[in-house]
């Protein structure tokens, strides 16, 4: 963990539990299957380069489970975009049944380049599939359980580089006054933007803000990609002169 400072004079960015209504099984499994851990580095040689993952079966009911992985993209506004990642996994076993109160592990083993220049981001997902198990005549509406994991496939000596590439004096769609501010990620690893700082100074008068508490909820804890970027609309600090700033922001950087 550390302290990195952003500094720039400018003239003008865990576990994803999703449920899906789906029909056929019984309401007992309902919130009852459990998938982790949810956040995995692999080594991209050798004998980290292989992991185990565990399903947990909580319910009374059996259930029907699949993994898969997907290569992650990250967009300006922080949106992903996933696609198949098979051919750069072993997944052991892809799909299986979980008995009541059955816990099965999960073997997954990176098939990838061995030598990557940056750290390659990817999703792991667990999720029921919609397969009656169970004798006809029970009701048939449940919440199916879908995890959606990060795992990252991490270079020796990886580390990140946070600059400050811009910071801008706009008006969202409502005609609010917002700052627009602009990360790059120029190394070769993620970081997560701990306890961030964020002081302003118009260029015009020199009057002076900052940015503390509930101001920078749209930017704390948010992911920043290697070789990403990353755009954040904060609130305009109302003592400051709306108008070309000087920014200086701070965090932990925290991977």
């Amino acid at each position: 963990m550390r302290r990195d400072a952003v500094r720039g004079t400018i003239n003008r960015g865990l576990l994803i539990l999703v449920l899906t209504l789906g029909i056929g099984l019984l309401p007992g499994q309902a919130l009852a299957f459990r998938f982790g851990p949810f956040i995995e580095y692999f080594a991209p040689y050798g004998s980290d380069s292989k992991k185990t993952y565990q399903a947990e079966n909580e319910s009374d009911a059996p259930m029907a489970v699949q993994i898969s992985l997907k290569r992650r993209q990250m967009a300006l506004d922080g949106s992903e975009t996933l696609s198949d990642a098979e051919e750069d996994f072993v997944v052991f076993p892809p799909q299986f049944l979980l008995g009541p109160g059955q816990v099965r592990s999960i073997r997954v083993q990176w098939l990838g380049d061995p030598q990557p220049e940056v750290e390659l981001a990817y999703r792991i997902i667990a999720e029921q599939l919609p397969v009656d198990l169970q004798p006809q005549g029970g009701p048939s509406l449940q919440f199916l359980t879908r995890y959606v994991g990060a795992l990252y496939i991490v270079p020796p000596g990886a580390q990140s580089d946070v600059a400050l590439v811009d910071a801008e004096a706009v008006q969202d769609a409502a005609g609010l006054r917002r700052l627009a501010l602009t990360l790059e990620n120029r190394g070769n690893t993620h970081v997560r933007l701990r306890a961030p700082e964020l002081s302003i100074v118009s260029k015009r008068d020199r009057t002076r803000g900052a940015l503390t508490g509930e101001a920078l909820k749209g930017l704390r804890g948010e992911n920043l990609l290697a070789k990403n970027r990353r755009r954040f609309l904060l609130p305009w600090p109302q003592e400051v002169t709306f108008g070309p700033v000087d920014v200086e922001f701070d965090f932990l950087a925290i991977r």
